[in-house]
């Protein structure tokens, strides 16, 4: 990589046929960036219309074009790398060929990037997570809306392809992708992880909105769910399987220990685990506010719930048993009585509990449960 960068940004588009998404995508891209950057093109051996089209792409005066031409399918992974190596900008955005793009939605997510220092890897919202724009508004007119939202962010426990931001600082700590993994299923997951354990966060931009189509980019493979569980493995005996994990509170949010306890659940939600919390509160209804009063951004990965009635330990006993197909792997608890209550059920819950308040056990306990059975 230069130490001279021409470019804010390198975005990375990888295609194979599909031509109409192509077209959609290309020509969103050019329209709606509007910082200087460069859109690097790598075919995976499509048919000659797709090539065709490809060759006859030009860029603007915000955006550059460079096509590069595969003559075999390498598989998205493969095929990034090869632009990773090639990079020359501050920063680098996976963009799937499958995927619109809106107004502000690349210098909004730089925005964000730049602000927060810890911020490594940043996902659009879009409807890749169930944010839909409503009927009858158009895409462009529903990303104005998002605006008000610049450098606002949620946390997720990791960020996905179809459309990811990455510092170039980033880049040259990590590497480049694993190739290991087949097709475009976990790859990403574990690149977010490799970030996520050099220090990084991983974030949703709030103002920043794509379309995503999805599985356009790669069409129809057979055998999708036998590749998926392979790289399911792959990527469990590398990082060990995320933990399911219900955590009982008595600290109410005002409470000088619930910082602490929120804090800690969100360390765990870091490292790719689910975390369900509970917490006894009567005065707040607004989530987000709860996370605000703590300190601390809101996670996806740490479902907070409140609860107003009388009976908590009772309560949280009816939350670890009612969970059947899905069941917790662990039950923290700051409440003696209620860790008691719990482990007399473990016969139907199999879930580790843990009594007390100290993070380090909670932590140490859950990186080996991550790793039982992988």
């Amino acid at each position: 990589m230069s130490l001279q960068t021409s470019y804010r940004c390198d975005i990375i588009v990888v295609t194979w046929n599909k031509l109409d998404y192509i077209k959609e995508c290309v020509t969103s891209i050019l329209k709606h960036t509007n910082v200087k950057s460069r859109l690097i093109v790598v075919d995976n051996a499509s048919n000659a219309d797709t090539q065709n089209y490809l060759k006859g792409v030009r860029g603007n005066e915000r955006v550059d074009v460079k096509l590069i031409f595969n003559e075999t399918n390498l598989g998205p992974g493969k095929a990034r790398n090869i632009a990773l190596k090639q990079i020359d900008a501050d920063y680098v955005c996976f963009v799937d060929s499958d995927v619109t793009v809106t107004p502000g939605w690349l210098s909004n997510m730089i925005g964000l990037a730049h602000a927060y220092p810890e911020i490594g890897m940043v996902n659009p919202s879009s409807n890749n997570f169930n944010q839909v724009p409503p009927k009858g508004i158009p895409l462009d007119e529903y990303a104005q809306t998002l605006a008000p939202l610049k450098n606002s962010y949620i946390e997720v426990g990791q960020c996905i392809s179809f459309c990811m931001l990455i510092k170039r600082e980033v880049v040259s700590k990590i590497g480049l992708i694993d190739e290991n993994y087949i097709l475009a299923m976990y790859e990403d997951t574990d690149y977010s992880m490799k970030a996520s354990t050099s220090g990084y966060r991983c974030v949703i931009a709030r103002s920043a909105y794509v379309w995503h189509y999805g599985h356009g980019s790669t069409g129809r493979v057979k055998k999708m769910e036998a590749i998926s569980e392979k790289n399911k493995a792959r990527f469990y005996k590398k990082w060990g399987k995320p933990l399911r994990i219900i955590w009982c509170s008595t600290a109410g949010v005002d409470d000088r220990a619930f910082k602490e306890l929120l804090g800690a659940a969100v360390k765990l939600a870091r490292e790719g685990n689910f975390v369900y919390f509970f917490t006894q509160e009567k005065g707040l209804h607004d989530k987000s506010e709860v996370f605000k009063r703590a300190g601390l951004t809101e996670h996806a990965n740490v479902h907070l719930n409140l609860y107003k009635g009388s009976l908590f330990k009772w309560f949280c006993l009816w939350r670890v048993l009612k969970k059947r197909k899905k069941k917790y792997d662990m039950a923290v608890t700051d409440d003696n009585g209620t860790a008691a209550l719990i482990k007399q059920f473990n016969f139907l819950h199999r879930a580790k509990v843990i009594a007390g308040s100290d993070f380090k056990l909670i932590h140490a306990t859950s990186q080996q449960k991550r790793f039982e059975g992988v």
